[in-house]
């Protein structure tokens, strides 16, 4: 992984879409996108660049990117998955608590694959499987070094496989 010098860390302007979306809602440009669950925030728009600050926070606050570090690719799935979360809340009726979980665990997968080389996870079903197995064993690994408690490790494992199953369509993350 390529490491970039603090100072080409940007904030970039945001756009706060709140869940459930409106009916017929357009998504124009995912990158830029804040949301808005309950009382909460979550800068999913940041999965669209590869480098991405892991400086903490304010809340409502953007996460630093760097600017040349956007993957086009990842606009489309990342639209996706705003829908798909919507859908968690709209038609199967998730907290927006669960709902927000389910975002910052999204995150947290695509900053452990863009860290630990698997970025290209979204582009294609090997790519995901591979990426997915890969980010198991590395939770597995952390549960067996008690850095995660049982339920945390099977929560994280759980709603990882969700996600990507509803974003990707696979049934067959494992295999």
């Amino acid at each position: 992984m390529v490491k970039f010098p603090v100072d080409l860390y940007t904030i970039r302007p945001t756009v706060e879409v709140h869940l459930p979306l409106v009916v017929d809602s357009m998504i124009v440009q995912p990158e830029l996108v804040m949301l808005k669950i309950g009382n909460n925030s979550c800068d999913i728009g940041a999965s669209c660049y590869i480098q991405r600050s892991s400086k903490l926070r304010k809340t409502f606050t953007p996460r630093a990117v760097v600017e040349g570090s956007l993957q086009t690719g990842r606009k489309n799935s990342i639209s996706r998955l705003i829908r798909i979360l919507s859908s968690f809340m709209a038609d199967k009726g998730l907290r927006p608590v669960t709902v927000m979980n389910y975002a910052l665990q999204f995150n947290a997968f695509m900053d452990w694959a863009d860290s630990s080389g698997h970025g290209a996870c979204l582009t294609n079903d090997n790519a995901t499987r591979i990426a997915y197995r890969a980010y198991m064993e590395a939770v597995g690994e952390r549960h067996k070094r008690n850095e995660y408690e049982t339920g945390a490790a099977v929560q994280i494992q759980g709603r990882t496989y969700r996600i990507l199953q509803e974003l990707t369509g696979l049934e067959d993350l494992n295999f």
